[in-house]
């Protein structure tokens, strides 16, 4: 990890210091050693905090689930809200790279007659793979590029930058590398993560 970062958040850990607490727990080591290199990696890196992501889906459904059970017979179409769902790639399929300077793409759901309704649904899709490209070449200009950054790099410098413009991010990095000095609890979790990917995959 480099140093710059430790400087700002002393909890966080080197490889070195996680592999060793790992070998002094025989069942966490056993653990560990049933992953290939790069599943072994990915977990370092999260541990000495690198990474962190976010997805949101099918909201609606759980909208109209939770508000017909609040409602009961009471209930009425009406009382849901409009949903934006947000898509964030980590690799943004090719067609999102004809607009390099763009990382945004909202769709709203439209009649091909003109005809206005206001429909519950829209969707905004965010290829950090590009958005991190425009970062690099202009920097962070305001709070939502400010987020992005947060969720897609794991750059120290960049971290830096991030911490150094808005203050208010150095307490969500803390309270992400306290969770991942946890090793004995994020293990678990992240073997039945990684076995999941797994099984998607096949």
């Amino acid at each position: 990890m480099a140093a710059t970062l430790k400087q700002y958040f002393p909890t966080i850990r080197s490889r070195g210091e996680v592999l060793a607490e790992i070998s002094e727990t025989p069942e966490l080591l056993a653990r560990y050693q049933e992953w290939n290199p790069e599943q072994q990696d990915r977990f370092l890196d999260y541990c000495t905090g690198q990474r962190a992501a976010c997805y949101s889906s099918d909201l609606l459904l759980r909208q109209y689930r939770r508000v017909r059970n609040e409602k009961g017979n009471a209930f009425s179409y009406r009382d849901i809200q409009k949903v934006c769902t947000i898509v964030l790639y980590e690799k943004s399929p090719s067609d999102f790279h004809s607009f390099p300077e763009n990382y945004r793409h909202g769709f709203a759901q439209q009649s091909d007659t003109g005809l206005q309704m206001d429909l519950l649904q829209e969707y905004l899709f965010i290829p950090l793979d590009i958005f991190t490209r425009i970062l690099h070449n202009k920097g962070i200009r305001n709070q939502l590029e400010a987020w992005l950054t947060f969720l897609s790099t794991d750059e120290p410098e960049m971290i830096e930058k991030l911490i150094l413009q808005y203050p208010e991010f150095r307490t969500y990095y803390e309270e992400i590398y306290a969770l991942c000095r946890n090793t004995e609890s994020t293990l678990p979790v992240y073997l039945y993560a990684v076995r999941g990917t797994a099984k998607r995959g096949k």
